[in-house]
């Protein structure tokens, strides 16, 4: 079977068409969260997310990025029923871990902003995980409208979750943002979401032995990406000050949307559709699909990135405030990175569904590696000169890893004799 590209690319559309809604809706709450809460808040929500990222990678081991590659509605239920009691079992854990590390001060050893709110990270990444899980099962259905509309959904959720609850000065309203829409998208998709804890665990056994080695290296992966990514933040955070904090915060926010608009839908469902080809052995219908998405993701990514350059330094000021004149100029400096976060990101699952565990850690390990590099021998300069630098790294690393995840592919399917091209 292989699968028509007309097809495939109705699916990339509907799944754009959520997130697009999805993201306009972030875009016009953005402006009204930037003048609800100040950049401090921001500081604080940005090193949450963090927490959040590398969390969500623990509690549940990253079995809810396999629900793709199921084969049917049995072993999706018994897969859901071990992710939902581990994670509510690993999540209670870290939250008492991390109330303990509130109380004996260890944020502010670490030179992060204070706050009691990091004591929520655990919670918001079980609900993270939980939504994942209801998407990915949707999705391995074939039903991307619905995962289009969950999409809509979260961002709703996201937006007025912030807005409601931004008269308490804790700014709880702004961090808890994450959980609002993960909660939203879970209770959209709560057809899917099956909670009984009576599983066939011998069933369940078998699954997780089927995808432990790939679980080991998606949460090693998870943890180096997660690490990376505090890394600038914590850098700022120490160095300058929490306004600059705050200012590339929102920049990293804002900055990806097309990534999350468009990459991410072409990246689910390339992830669906190559993993059917995989698995009915069409290796030549899988070189077709990831050159055919590189391509059109090439030409969508080349006028978005050169107007984003162009008019980031006005068009910050002028919809978030004048305070956040730097995110502008921050953001134009960005824009390198993006642009390759959007070619790479739709196309980092490959190697999950070729069953090579070690290509997700190497590559974040090398990511980790080069911002931990860059980081150790910067100085200090302009904000704006230093995460220029930074942009740099990234759009290095992400431009070899679609190198070598094509180099990948290649070797995989002539190792197993399949036909190549």
């Amino acid at each position: 079977m292989t699968i028509r590209s007309a097809k495939y690319w109705k699916d990339v559309l509907l799944q754009t068409s959520g997130n697009g809604a999805a993201q306009l809706i972030g875009i016009a709450g953005i402006p009204i969260l930037a003048r609800l809460y100040g950049p401090e808040s921001f500081a604080i929500q940005s090193i949450f997310v963090q927490m959040v990222i590398l969390l969500a990678a623990l509690i549940t081991f990253r079995y809810e990025y396999f629900i793709p590659l199921l084969n049917d509605e049995y072993e999706y239920r018994s897969l859901s029923a071990w992710i939902l009691n581990c994670g509510v079992l690993l999540s209670t854990l870290f939250t008492l871990a991390f109330a303990a590390l509130h109380f004996v001060g260890v944020w502010g050893y670490w030179g992060l902003p204070e706050s009691l709110l990091y004591i929520l990270a655990p919670l918001s990444a079980l609900m993270v995980s939980l939504a994942l899980m209801c998407q990915f099962e949707v999705q391995r259905r074939g039903d991307f409208k619905i995962s289009a509309l969950a999409e809509v959904v979260s961002k709703f959720f996201y937006v007025a979750g912030g807005v409601t609850l931004s008269q308490l000065s804790s700014g709880i309203g702004l961090v808890l943002t994450t959980a609002f829409g993960a909660v939203g998208k879970i209770i959209f998709l709560k057809r899917v979401f099956w909670i009984g804890v009576n599983s066939d665990l011998p069933s369940s056994r078998s699954l997780l032995r089927r995808f432990g080695t790939r679980s080991v290296g998606m949460v090693f992966s998870n943890t180096l990406l997660a690490i990376g990514g505090a890394i600038p933040l914590y850098f700022l955070g120490a160095v300058y000050d929490a306004n600059s904090l705050g200012q590339f915060a929102l920049v990293i926010t804002t900055i990806f949307l097309p990534t999350g608009v468009i990459g991410t839908a072409a990246g689910n469902v390339f992830y669906q559709r190559a993993a059917q080809l995989w698995n009915e052995q069409e290796s030549a219908a899988i070189s077709s699909l990831w050159r055919t998405t590189v391509v059109k993701l090439a030409a969508l990514a080349i006028p978005i990135f050169v107007i984003l350059y162009i008019i980031s330094p006005w068009i910050y000021p002028l919809i978030f405030g004048d305070e956040w004149s730097l995110a502008g100029r921050l953001a134009q400096a960005m824009t390198l990175a993006a642009f390759f976060s959007f070619m790479a990101a739709p196309l980092d699952r490959l190697s999950l569904i070729i069953n090579r565990g070690f290509y997700l850690p190497s590559i974040h390990g090398l990511r980790f590696l080069a911002v931990l590099g860059y980081f150790a021998i910067a100085e200090r300069q302009s904000v704006e000169s230093l995460v220029l630098g930074y942009s740099l790294v990234m759009a290095v690393v992400y431009l070899l890893d679609i190198v070598l995840c094509r180099a990948l592919m290649r070797w995989v399917c002539a190792k197993e004799d399949k036909v190549f091209r």
